[in-house]
């Protein structure tokens, strides 16, 4: 088994790659698997050792897995990224794009798209990211239909604390944020706080920001446990996170209102949501619900059983905000327990200022940062990539959008 695995993911990166075609199984290497040999049926890859074609495609790397195919039609191809730590496998087409002619290769893209997904749908799991760029995708009801071909269905958005509107029309598809356009958004894992977070979330830029802002820079979840500091990562694999939420009443105060965030108007409802999701809820005097619950620090990738950093302890920490907010929050609400949102260990005691600050620093030094280009679709494996988003100025015309979809 040793020397078969040797024989399919060897030291060396050759210049280019090809894809075999025929039907077989695929052996993940056991540093994504817990030291464990994993192999799945995939209808594209020929795991026969006298095959050339794997000898002259396959490679390694600490955190990707996989052959990467280079031409594999006449319409379109796929590539690294340059500068994504091997992470972003890119898919273009292979001849010259020319504008106006998004309808003739929107069809062929979709075409091709329903021959190769599985094999994207593997690409993405082993490297963390998809790219499509210029391959016809001009409106939100395309990005729902490519996104559906990378998923068992898509995954609402309740119990989401972010801000976002749905987009009428296309299945499944939000704004990405409505988060400050002034501020960054540090890296995360999509609901990471959640019992059941989404095993994907697709992008979509329907309108490009300025070049050098409004990116959604992007992050190995694995590289990020790697780097973490021994004692913090220590600290979150045992204790966990537990996680405060205060949401006013609709019309009633800042922030997603409950009804917004659990879609419903009735009370019995949302208690009965929050117990199935091992929420604790709590309706204030005011009409504010308050939420507490425990999640881990860290998880593993449901397929590949590897560890990921996975959390949101640093976006739900006051010391997220600027100073004079952390300042006007202390006059507003008479402890934290009452904040819009706040993080502690599981075992309630507090994370250190100085702790959260080395894991900002951590995130901060592993981003992958792209520029938007219009068309361009994202997706991301929420378990092996964390994403952000970089502030922007929305008084520049035309104004960011992009649009988001999660993914089951």
């Amino acid at each position: 088994q040793q020397q078969q695995q040797q024989r399919y993911f060897p030291n060396q990166q050759p210049q280019s790659f090809t894809f075999p075609e025929t039907s077989n199984q695929y052996a993940f290497p056991q540093f994504m698997t817990g030291g464990q040999q994993h192999t799945v049926e995939h209808p594209f890859i020929n795991t026969n050792p006298q095959n050339p074609a794997i000898q002259s495609s396959t490679r390694t790397t600490p955190h990707s897995l996989s052959p990467v195919p280079g031409p594999v039609s006449k319409s379109f191809e796929l590539s690294m990224m340059n500068n994504s730590k091997n992470h972003v496998v890119m898919i273009q087409p292979s001849f010259g794009f020319v504008n106006g002619e998004e309808n003739q290769m929107k069809h062929e893209f979709f075409d091709w798209i329903n021959d190769q997904h599985l094999r994207l749908s593997l690409l993405l799991r082993q490297h963390g990211a998809l790219l499509f760029r210029n391959v016809g995708i001009t409106s939100a009801q395309d990005f729902s239909r490519l996104c559906q071909y990378f998923s068992d269905g898509k995954r609402d958005y309740v119990d989401g604390i972010s801000p976002r509107t749905a987009i009428e029309g296309a299945e499944g598809v939000f704004t990405s944020t409505e988060y400050p356009a002034r501020l960054d958004m540090a890296l995360h894992n999509e609901m990471s706080y959640n019992i059941t977070p989404p095993n994907k979330i697709a992008f979509f830029c329907e309108t490009a920001p300025q070049p050098g802002t409004g990116q959604t820079p992007i992050a190995s979840s694995a590289e990020i446990l790697e780097k973490m500091n021994p004692d913090i990562r220590k600290k979150f694999t045992e204790k966990g996170v537990c996680y405060i939420v205060n949401s006013p009443s609709r019309g009633c105060g800042p922030g997603v209102c409950w009804q917004s965030m659990y879609g419903t108007e009735s009370r019995s409802e949302v208690e009965s949501l929050c117990r199935s999701i091992n929420v604790k809820c709590e309706f204030q005097s005011d009409g504010s619900l308050r939420t507490i619950r425990v999640a881990p620090g860290t998880r593993k990738h449901p397929i590949t059983q590897q560890e990921v950093w996975f959390n949101h302890a640093h976006l739900f920490h006051p010391t997220d905000l600027p100073k004079e907010t952390q300042e006007a929050l202390k006059q507003l609400y008479p402890s934290t327990e009452s904040y819009p949102k706040y993080a502690l260990f599981g075992d309630k005691s507090e994370i250190n200022e100085e702790d959260l600050n080395s894991i900002r620093s951590v995130l901060k030094n592993s981003q992958i940062v792209f520029d938007w280009k219009r068309g361009d679709v994202l997706i991301l494996d929420n378990y092996v990539m964390c994403h952000g988003r970089n502030a922007f100025d929305p008084a520049t015309k035309p104004s960011r959008k992009i649009l988001a979809s999660l993914l089951k």
